[in-house]
């Protein structure tokens, strides 16, 4: 279901893209200057397919900062995720993800490792 960038088709994806800025916030905004789309080691997942992730998981994810302050999950924007925010959705999901879906949980886990969380970029 998630693939590399190099494998996709088009660019009707949704974007989870590590976050390598070290402050990715200002004034309790997400500081969209520093992102561009398509980065190497980002995972991507199809528009239709993600629909169906979000059935099964989506309540985990609507905890994102958005670049005008608030919080929640928008499909179509910028969605980011702190390093303690994606330690929680690491845990939360190691309970309860299908087998299909597991590569994005060792891609967080280098999130949380490596960086200072993640984005989900909208379509």
């Amino acid at each position: 279901m998630f693939i590399k960038t190099e494998e996709r088709k088009g660019t009707c994806y949704l974007e989870f893209q590590y976050c390598k800025i070290e402050n990715p916030i200002k004034a309790d905004k997400v500081d969209i200057d520093n992102i561009e789309n398509w980065k190497i080691d980002s995972l991507l997942i199809h528009d239709e397919d993600f629909n169906v992730f979000y059935k099964s998981y989506g309540k985990i994810f609507e905890c994102a900062l958005f670049p005008n302050g608030e919080k929640g999950f928008f499909p179509y924007g910028i969605n980011y995720y702190d390093k303690a925010t994606t330690e929680k959705i690491l845990i939360e999901l190691k309970k309860i993800i299908s087998d299909k879906y597991y590569n994005l949980i060792l891609w967080l886990e280098e999130a949380v490792n490596n960086y200072n969380g993640f984005y989900i970029l909208g379509i």
